[in-house]
């Protein structure tokens, strides 16, 4: 007999191999770098990984915090998107989606990005950053800051105090802690 934990957790690997199609390489990037596979320690609301300051989806007490570290203009994020979005839908009361910023240097408007979900949040709370979120990632190839601006203008943001935060740099400090958590986790990508 399998344990409910267990099931849960082959349920959500099923998942994924099974959708494997569905999450295919994006085309315009170059395959990442591969390493050997190092065991990793489990991953659990901690010290190690705070999530109470990120922004998030998902029951507070579900059992299963899948924590996304993203980059809004990287088309293999908007992949890992589709990926979390079907998790959350699949198993609605056991799926709590947490995010961290990661935006890439080579990725030119993904900080400005990162900056500006962060300030839509401040705002507008979790379900507004959420919502944004979306149509970031719908509309990566055109990610300039009046871009920016329109998106956050369609789930409420007030725009004077949007552009204050951006101009002001407001979360550039909260983008900059979860980069070095990104880098204490060793995720670099």
């Amino acid at each position: 007999m399998v344990s409910r934990p267990t099931a849960r957790a082959l349920a959500l690997l099923a998942l994924l191999t099974a959708c494997a199609d569905r999450y295919a390489r994006p085309p315009r990037c170059p395959s990442p770098a591969t390493t050997a596979p190092t065991p990793s320690v489990a991953l659990r609301d901690s010290e190690r990984v705070p999530v109470a300051d990120a922004p998030r989806a998902g029951p507070a007490d579900a059992p299963v915090t899948v924590v996304v570290v993203s980059d809004f203009e990287c088309p293999h994020c908007a992949r890992g998107r589709v990926i979390a979005a079907d998790l959350r839908a699949m198993f609605p009361a056991e799926v709590r989606v947490v995010w961290r910023n990661l935006p890439a240097a080579s990725h030119g408007h993904a900080r400005a990005a990162a900056e500006a979900a962060m300030e839509v949040r401040a705002q507008r709370g979790d379900e507004a950053f959420w919502r944004f979120h979306d149509i970031v990632f719908a509309h990566q190839d055109a990610l300039g800051r009046e871009d920016l601006e329109r998106y956050a203008a369609r789930v409420g943001a007030d725009l004077p105090r949007l552009r204050a935060a951006l101009d002001e740099r407001l979360h550039a400090s909260a983008v900059d802690g979860d980069v070095a958590l990104a880098e204490r986790l060793g995720v670099d990508a």
